[in-house]
């Protein structure tokens, strides 16, 4: 009897760590990069600001074996908001993908995602719409998803922020 429970005291706790050990396969990151920006003017009394911007996906494998057939997947999460609407705009998507054939044992991803544009409308001092709507209307980001597979399996995701995955549904 003692010597089971000094077995399940001992045993238990390995197991759990190393289940717990499975899901974090992985460390991931993102940095958002500014690839460019425009201004112009839209109609003589708006400003318009177009931003070209990318992430950055930096992923570190903490397995101490290589890794075949990786794909790294994103989605990031845009708000699209209409300049003369009082929305809050539409949700968009960019989303793609990389695969790698081979990952060293503790190696280095690197993931450049395609760049995408968010615009800021503006409208000059002095005019309004008509139907009260805000004299701004910005694109902005809600936040990106990554998602790790190895061998066409899911082995981690990455939520930037954590609750983006409560406000969106992952779709391929």
């Amino acid at each position: 009897m003692i010597k089971a429970l000094i077995l399940a005291t001992f045993c238990l706790p390995f197991a759990l760590t190393s289940a717990l050990a499975g899901l974090q396969d992985f460390d991931i990151s993102t940095t958002r990069e500014k690839l460019s920006q425009d201004r112009g003017r839209d109609s003589g009394n708006m400003t318009v600001t177009s931003r070209e911007i990318r992430y950055r996906i930096d992923v570190k494998s903490r397995s101490f074996k290589p890794l075949s057939n990786v794909e790294v997947k994103y989605n990031i999460v845009y708000q699209d908001q209409q300049e003369g609407s009082k929305d809050d705009g539409l949700l968009q998507s960019h989303k793609g993908s990389q695969k790698f054939d081979k990952v060293d044992p503790n190696g280095s991803l690197v993931v450049s995602t395609e760049p995408f544009q968010l615009t800021t409308h503006q409208l000059d001092g002095n005019w309004v719409w008509a139907n009260g709507a805000s004299n701004k209307a910005s694109d902005r980001v809600v936040g990106i998803w990554t998602r790790i597979y190895v061998d066409g399996q899911l082995k981690q995701e990455y939520c930037n922020p954590s609750t983006l995955s409560k406000k969106v549904d992952w779709k391929d």
